[in-house]
């Protein structure tokens, strides 16, 4: 055979090649663009269905100092990522609440004087133990737990810390 022959076929080869590898990436790249592409609006759609609302995560237990009470019937804290209501009751019991409508996730406002929770986005009541008073609401407020360990009090989130 003709050496320069070879040598012009091993040339056509490697151009061939080259240019296959080209192919190859160009297709890589618009696969990935078009999962790109499809997948967008799919993400944008399910941060829509699930709601920072819904996500549930665990917040440490919280001291409340008793003399925070002693001078009032109720006092607002920030517990994690919720506003809460401490209350105390005739009874001299705490109960705590988080001030989130169970109907769209608006803050609720504690009414001492009518002894009821009311929404201001859509009117929804609540009664003084949390229970629904008045629709649109379905769902009872968040009751969070309080325990007394020695002499203090304690708010709790009802989920396992991990």
């Amino acid at each position: 055979m003709n050496p320069s022959r070879i040598n012009a076929e091993e040339q056509r080869l490697a151009v061939e090649s080259e240019q296959a590898s080209k192919r190859q990436f160009l297709k890589q790249v618009l696969w990935g663009a078009g999962a790109a592409y499809l997948f967008a609006p799919l993400y944008a759609v399910w941060r829509y269905v699930v709601s920072p609302a819904e996500r549930k995560v665990p917040i440490a237990p919280m001291p409340i100092a008793e003399n925070v009470l002693q001078s009032r019937t109720s006092v607002l804290v920030r517990f994690g990522d919720k506003n809460v209501l401490v209350r105390r009751e005739t009874d001299n019991t705490l109960r705590a609440f988080d001030l989130r409508c169970t109907h769209a996730g608006c803050t609720v406002e504690w009414r001492d004087s009518e002894g009821k929770f009311v929404c201001p986005c859509h009117g929804a009541e609540f009664r003084a133990d949390g229970s629904v008073a008045k629709l649109p609401a379905t769902a009872p407020l968040e009751e969070l737990t309080i325990l007394k360990e020695h002499e203090k009090f304690v708010l709790l989130d009802k989920r396992k810390i991990p």
